[in-house]
């Protein structure tokens, strides 16, 4: 098979402890660049990346500890010739005197806070980035004490961000812009991720954790069938119809006080007792192939330890063996891209600590930086003069086209004639849902009716204008139209088409859809994340996240190797492998337990302390429920205990740390109407992405769209849709 080409020639050094850095040293190596990681000396003391070596090394160059003089030479000499600098939790001395930028480098540094706000320079460990950015709250069910996502998901945003980042960097200096430092904060990830839950705050309620229930829909929940558990989702009206069909329930269908998706989560107590009542008659193999049937998503919470025999991860061959220094064999997750040409490799090695010493020589003598076109005309950002085609749904699509925009593309949502699904989600404004808006912004809406030949037509003519098509519709659904992988190479060969379903084009579950829930139940999350030994789903959308943001990687990484071969690509994602890799921490039998933490309801809020039950009961009690939440953390802290207070989204909306960031921005529409959008985890010093508008009425950028095909016919149809 080809390797990787995208960032062959490309020299990486990977500093420090944090998991995030791991990570995007890893997805970087996958993408064909020589990441060499520098091995620990003296620790950090918070849970990183040297937990687990073997997944840390991986597919990597050794350099060793750089514990002699010879060595700390050598490496300041590898460390000055690299194109691209990965910087975690250095000590600022040893940094000072390693790193000095060249002016064509990429410098990343991943930290807990970044480089501004109040909180800086606290080194904290995702659990506690969990609870300052709220993310534990909306996690556990609504009765019980807020439950940690059972996977570091802040260090794994953080490090697919940071690979992005370093990426759409690279693109840049490529074209001439040349080197610049790039910043990725846990936090900034960690608050990102909180776009399924901002929408009730900005409508003026404090959020509440839900669960296995959604925020914005119902039926939406863990239903027990006679041999178990099943998670069944319904995001739209027409999807609470046809469940209303299969449970042969034409009284719930035709009942006008669950009429609306808002009246179905006023009464979702009454809808969960009916779809029990359905599911709790049948095994779970009824339940699939009856909702399958109608095209309703559905699926079992699989345990962490059997995801190698999952069917759809067997088929797509995730898992994979190497052999580790004891000469046992360790699993780790294959690359989740599936492209042509590739894009991500899965590591061939586990080299021993300093065993590619010899390579830094090689590359000390030969590595020459790629230079960068000195007489083209330096864009203002990335991926200016890219033009991307998105028709998304909810969550995954629109996020890594949104991401896209800020790097500069220009991007035209395709709608249909009703909208995108999330437009009329509650909570509104002017008939527009917050989440839908904070997940679209900077993108022009383009009404398109691909039930239509005229409509296909349109498409099609914009499909030879664009760079870039993502979708996450249903597999195949856009095949039955004349717009599959082989017929979207025929009209734009160098169009790079990333597909994101939830199990994959290629996939052991044809044609059946997926949705977050399901996901996360499918992929070893539910049974990682559990309250009271019960599964539970993340609040947080996190397999919808996670999917997205490797789309939004994959399409960089494609674009890069289009600049090199001029030619284009297809990408195909499965969110429950992008899911599923973020899990791999927890695959090894001496991984470290997940319940060596301990929350602690106090008299105002829950405390989370990064330390097993029986020492925080040593410096505080068994009895804090009298005291507020910062005096234990305060007392905590004293001990020598990491704490920090569970922050609701409310609070977090309203932290100072999040004001400084600028994690939430105030832009207008295009018809002035004011709204928040969600700032970029990314920062990058020279082209910084920028948040300029939200998004407006459906078909508004049909004029644009319409000049792009040299025609008005798209601009009468939203005339039309508008009378």
């Amino acid at each position: 098979m080809t390797e990787p080409a995208a960032l062959r020639d490309i020299l990486v050094v990977e500093l420090g402890h944090r998991i995030a850095a791991g990570l995007a040293g890893s997805l970087l190596a996958q993408a064909g660049a020589d990441v060499f990681v520098v091995e620990p000396g003296n620790g950090t003391g918070i849970v990183d990346k040297w937990d687990q070596r073997a997944l840390a090394v991986a597919g990597k160059l050794s350099f060793g500890s750089a514990s002699t003089v010879a060595d700390r030479t050598l490496l300041r000499e590898l460390v000055a010739k690299a194109d691209v600098l990965i910087v975690s939790d250095l000590d600022p001395e040893w940094q000072k005197e390693m790193i000095s930028p060249r002016v064509d480098q990429i410098v990343c540094h991943i930290s807990a806070f970044g480089s501004t706000g109040p909180l800086v320079g606290e080194t904290d460990s995702d659990l506690l980035i969990q609870a300052t950015a709220g993310v534990i709250d909306v996690t556990g069910m609504p009765e019980e004490a807020p439950t940690p996502v059972g996977l570091p998901v802040s260090e794994v945003s953080a490090g697919l961000y940071a690979a992005s980042a370093i990426t759409a960097a690279l693109r840049f200096r490529d074209i001439g812009g040349g080197g610049q430092c790039v910043e990725v904060s846990l936090y900034d990830c960690a608050v990102n991720a909180q776009a399924t839950f901002l929408p009730s705050y900005f409508s003026g309620k404090t959020p509440k954790r839900a669960g296995n229930r959604h925020a914005m829909c119902a039926p939406w929940n863990c239903y027990q069938a006679k041999d178990r558990w099943i998670l069944v989702c319904s995001a739209t009206n027409d999807q609470w119809l046809r469940l209303c069909e299969v449970m042969q329930r034409p009284d719930l269908a035709a009942d006008p006080a669950l009429n609306m998706l808002a009246d179905r989560l006023a009464k979702c107590d009454e809808v969960d007792v009916a779809v029990q009542e359905w599911v709790g008659a049948r095994t779970f193999a009824e339940c699939v192939d009856a909702l399958g049937s109608v095209g309703l998503a559905c699926g079992p919470i699989v345990p962490v330890d059997a995801l190698a025999s999952e069917p759809n991860l067997a088929h797509r061959e995730f898992v994979r063996s190497l052999t580790d220094l004891d000469g046992k064999p360790v699993s780790i997750p294959a690359s989740p891209f599936h492209a042509t040409p590739p894009l991500g490799q899965t590591p061939k090695r586990i080299p021993m600590p300093g065993e590619d010493m010899a390579a830094v020589e090689d590359k000390l003598r030969n590595h020459r930086a790629p230079r960068g076109n000195e007489t083209a005309q330096i864009p203002a950002a990335p991926l200016a003069g890219i033009r991307v085609l998105e028709i998304g749904q909810y969550t995954t699509a629109p996020l890594a086209a949104r991401h896209l925009a800020t790097l500069g593309a220009e991007v035209l949502k395709i709608e249909p004639p009703q909208g995108e699904s999330s437009r009329y989600w509650p909570p509104h404004k002017n008939g527009q849902g917050y989440f839908f808006t904070l997940s679209n912004s900077d993108k022009e809406s383009v009404m398109i009716d691909l039930d239509t030949n005229a409509g296909c037509e349109d498409f099609r003519a914009l499909l030879r204008r664009a760079d870039v098509f993502v979708e996450n519709t249903k597999p195949g659904s856009l095949t039955r139209r004349g717009f599959g992988p082989v017929d979207l190479e025929k009209i734009n060969p160098r169009l790079i088409y990333c597909a994101i379903s939830g199990f994959g084009y290629r996939s052991a579950y044809p044609n059946r859809p997926a949705f977050d829930t399901v996901v996360q139940a499918m992929s070893g999350v539910m049974d990682l994340t559990r309250s009271n030994d019960v599964p539970v789903k993340a609040g947080i959308s996190v397999a919808d996240i996670i999917g997205g943001q490797f789309a939004l990687l994959g399409i960089l990484l494609a674009l890069k190797n289009r600049d090199a071969t001029g030619r284009g690509a297809f990408i195909d994602l499965a969110m429950q492998e992008a899911c599923a890799w973020s899990t791999q921490f927890s695959w090894s039998k001496g991984a470290r337990a997940k319940t060596n933490y301990s929350i602690l309801r106090c008299a105002d809020a829950y405390v989370v302390a990064d330390a097993p039950r029986d020492e925080v009961t040593g410096a505080v009690g068994n009895d804090t429920v009298r005291s507020s939440a910062d005096e234990v953390v305060g007392r905590l802290n004293a001990a020598g205990l990491p704490a920090r207070r569970v922050l609701n989204v409310a609070e977090v909306a309203t932290a100072p740390q999040l004001d400084d960031r600028q994690l939430i921005l105030w832009r207008s529409d295009r018809d002035g109407a004011d709204w928040p959008l969600l700032g970029s985890p990314m920062r990058l010093s020279k082209t910084p992405p920028s948040v300029k508008v939200a998004i407006g009425k459906l078909g508004g950028g049909n004029a644009v769209a319409a000049a792009l095909i040299g025609g008005a016919s798209l601009d009468k149809k939203k005339e039309k849709a508008n009378v």
